[in-house]
């Protein structure tokens, strides 16, 4: 399969209906057949927030049936620049065939509250999984997560400790953390993104309720944050991206590995934001499979 690219070149436009297709993309290759999907229970719209029933806090599991024993989890977290899309695609079909569950989320978008609001709903989502885990036979050690884009940021985000305690409400202090993280393209040094690179500033001053300062750019970036103590992850990254530079990518891999993380870079050669072909596909899959269990 050749590598999916889009030609739009608002970054706006770009990053969200971008984000779009290489979710459905995912879904197309990683396709279920009919007697998957059949056997694959889906429960939808859950709130993860107890007593909070907006959309912004509901997410989707997909679990696959036959597993008798608890199965890890991976938490897919959606792009679109922070200011839209949602939990409605997701790659379950490319995990359910492993043994591994989904949970396909929403999460508060930066038109309706500011970072760290978005972080914050992921920490909670993870902790409803974990708490919830002997109701759908999940395993609350080995719990992922991957997100393109910004999701990809925020995937990210989750998978580092010593993160600020502003990054967890009350209700999502689970210092257990994720075991496992898949960042494909996501932004990971948003101070040298707005200074240097500046097309997507108007996004990134939307993210923080256009009250954009220094300490605010570092404290919202995962190489902030990198340390030893770094949950496994796989960078995904295309060198052609003109939406979140490759040095992005390379920044946090780089960072993570001087730290002594446990840390991987799949470079796409030639790859633009959206690009994606089977065979990274197939990779991500090995590594949450590999990593969680």
């Amino acid at each position: 399969m050749s590598p999916l690219k889009i030609g739009i070149k608002s970054p706006l436009i770009y990053w969200f209906f971008g984000s779009i297709i290489v979710a459905a993309v995912i879904l197309i290759i990683g396709h279920l057949s009919k007697s998957q999907a059949q056997a694959m229970t889906i429960h939808r719209n859950l709130s993860y927030i107890n007593g909070d029933n907006s959309d912004y806090h509901k997410l989707d599991l997909y679990l696959p049936a036959g597993n008798n024993k608890p199965m890890p989890v991976v938490v897919w977290i959606h792009g679109g620049a922070w200011m839209q899309g949602n939990k409605e695609i997701c790659p379950a079909s490319l995990f359910v065939k492993k043994g591994i569950a989904v949970a396909s989320m929403n999460y508060r978008l930066s038109s309706e509250a500011p970072f760290p609001a978005q972080i914050q709903d992921c920490k909670s989502a993870v902790k409803y999984l974990r708490a919830n885990a002997k109701q759908f036979n999940l395993n609350p050690n080995a719990i992922g997560a991957w997100g393109h884009s910004a999701g990809g940021h925020l995937a990210q985000l989750l998978g580092l400790s010593k993160t600020p305690k502003s990054f967890a409400n009350d209700l999502a202090d689970d210092s257990k953390g994720i075991q496992a993280v898949c960042n494909f393209a996501g932004p990971n040094n948003l101070f040298t993104l707005y200074h240097k690179h500046k097309n997507l500033n108007e996004q990134i001053s939307m993210l923080f309720g256009n009250k954009v300062t220094d300490e605010a750019l570092r404290q919202a970036s995962p190489v902030t944050y990198v340390n030893n103590d770094a949950a496994p992850s796989l960078i995904v990254h295309g060198t052609k991206d003109n939406v979140v530079p490759f040095e992005q990518g390379k920044e946090l891999y780089d960072g993570l590995a001087k730290a002594g993380a446990k840390v991987s870079l799949l470079r796409i050669n030639g790859g633009e934001h959206n690009s994606i072909e089977e065979k990274h596909l197939e990779q991500i899959q090995q590594f949450f499979y590999d990593a969680l269990n």
